[in-house]
């Protein structure tokens, strides 16, 4: 008799907590043919209940020192549910040979590609300059790295005054 008495009240409780579920998603503008039906992305972040939130990581800042025949990356962690994701910053070569360094934003399988010697797709190349401001929207979440390759010289240091941003929005409850 306890059992019965205990299973209808989890089931109640169960049903109470389905039912609030479904009016939170209706009040939030979710709308669907069936109460069951998963909410889509659209629904996630054009609803009332969700607020972006912009948030804006240092990935560099200050002066970097890039050996010749050797490179310098920092590594960038973008979470799935981000949006409107930008690299966004400035670098300038002060000291070292001809003063030119080449600035590089790559994925994580792009990265792996260029240190095996293969081709490589980058979402900035500022090929080898002295100085440049970069704005980079990017596509998803992941990984990514920010470059500074200085492979190509033989034997000039390189001093790079940089600063730089990882910029996006995510929801929050």
């Amino acid at each position: 008799m306890f059992e019965r008495l205990f299973k209808r009240l989890a089931l109640s409780r169960v049903l109470n907590i389905l039912l609030e579920t479904i009016m939170s998603l209706q009040n939030c503008g979710v709308e669907s043919d069936s109460v069951f039906e998963k909410p889509t992305e659209e629904h996630l972040f054009n609803s009332r209940c969700y607020k972006s939130t912009s948030v804006r990581i240092g990935v560099a800042h200050g002066v970097l020192q890039v050996d010749p025949r050797r490179f310098k990356f920092h590594r960038m962690s973008v979470p799935a549910v981000a949006t409107d994701i930008h690299v966004v910053g400035r670098f300038k070569v002060i000291a070292g040979g001809d003063r030119d360094i080449a600035v590089y934003v790559l994925d994580a399988k792009g990265f792996d590609s260029w240190q095996a010697g293969r081709k490589a797709f980058f979402h900035y190349e500022s090929r080898r300059a002295n100085t440049d401001i970069f704005n980079v929207k990017l596509p998803t979440g992941g990984t990514y790295y920010l470059m500074f390759d200085n492979s190509f010289s033989i034997r000039s240091p390189k001093s790079v005054e940089v600063d730089v941003e990882l910029i996006y929005k995510t929801i929050q409850i």
